[in-house]
């Protein structure tokens, strides 16, 4: 029931379907990524996914961050792994990473899939280093920048200390 509603708020809506998601859980189904690559510039597979709500429409750079404070970290990564199809960045990279690590760490994975949800979230915060080392995330003042790629390492050493 809960997926038709959301379906017909996304159908019906007619901003952005990431505003209709807040305050939703995405559901209670353990995370599945359609592919190894999904959310991992440059594959665009994560918007064949049947399960990302955001498939027809990236959420906006608002909105991504809205998503982001919720606190669920599956819709999150949908978030963010669109919003990357749509503007490669460092930092939408990161969030993509930061929320497989975190999926990760809650084993809110299909069984299945574990260590391939570790591996993804190792290869996205990687990426971060590899492809987009000069790029910045902002503080929420929107002015205090610091290197979305020294954030990486950091969180990559940690993630793989455990």
């Amino acid at each position: 029931m809960r997926h038709l509603l959301f379906t017909a708020c996304l159908f019906f809506a007619c901003g952005d379907p990431a505003i209709e998601a807040l305050g939703l859980p995405i559901d209670n189904e353990p995370f599945d990524p359609i592919t190894a690559e999904a959310g991992i510039y440059p594959s665009n597979d994560v918007m064949d996914d049947p399960n990302n709500y955001f498939a027809g429409q990236p959420p906006s750079e608002t909105a991504k961050w809205d998503i982001q404070s919720y606190g669920d970290p599956k819709l999150s990564y949908y978030a963010f792994a669109s919003a990357l199809t749509r503007v490669p960045t460092g930092e939408n990279q990161f969030y993509v990473a930061v929320n497989l690590a975190t999926l990760s760490r809650l084993d809110y994975v299909v069984p299945s899939k574990r260590q391939q949800v570790r591996n993804m979230a190792i290869m996205a915060f990687q990426t971060v280093i590899d492809l987009f080392p000069n790029d910045l995330t902002y503080d929420a003042d929107g002015v205090t920048a610091y290197s979305v790629a020294e954030f990486a390492e950091s969180e990559l050493a940690q993630f793989l200390a455990e």
